[in-house]
């Protein structure tokens, strides 16, 4: 995997290589802006009376979603490309369902989707354990408190699909090492 990192129509390097060059500050930047976000969404949620939307469902995102970009920029380089694209792409769909204009457009839950794809993709047992924790918690909100299993079933579904791809990308990845 490594020999890819620096290919690719980008040329001089690609976006993978100066990802693997700045990765020490990045890694720094994902952490401090994680808890500093999910710190002032709390805050947020304390200001405005309602904390139990902003600290029970809205910060701890805040705070896992760098989290779990930081594992997967550790492993940035024996990634197959492909299956970071996905983890990219699964992130920012997550990411984008959080956009005000989107909630009542994009039929999914960003939530679901991201928890879904994280307990299932992550090797790490600490945080595929705390995505568990975030998928019912997730789970409570939108079934239980909301009554929207729809966007929470669509989140599900995309979750699942995702890993499935993932799985399939990463088995084609190791049929293609041994070959070589």
């Amino acid at each position: 995997m490594s020999e890819e990192i620096g290919g690719g129509a980008s040329g001089a390097g690609g976006p993978l290589a100066w990802i693997v060059r700045h990765r020490a500050r990045i890694d720094r930047l994902l952490l401090w802006g994680g808890v500093a976000a999910a710190a002032v969404v709390a805050l947020a949620g304390v200001a405005t009376g309602h904390v139990r939307f902003f600290t029970g469902y809205v910060a701890p995102f805040f705070l896992a979603g760098p989290l779990w970009l930081r594992l997967r920029l550790r492993i940035i380089e024996t990634t197959p490309r492909p299956v970071t694209w996905l983890d990219a792409a699964v992130f920012a769909l997550a990411a984008l369902r959080s956009v005000p204009i989107a909630v009542g457009i994009l039929p999914y839950s960003g939530h679901t989707l991201f928890a879904t794809y994280a307990v299932a993709v992550t090797p790490e047992r600490g945080f595929r354990a705390l995505a568990a924790l975030l998928l019912l918690t997730t789970t409570a909100f939108k079934l239980w408190i909301w009554r929207d299993p729809s966007s929470w079933g669509w989140g599900l579904g995309m979750g699942i699909a995702a890993a499935l791809l993932h799985a399939w990308l990463s088995a084609r990845e190791r049929r293609r090492i041994r070959l070589s």
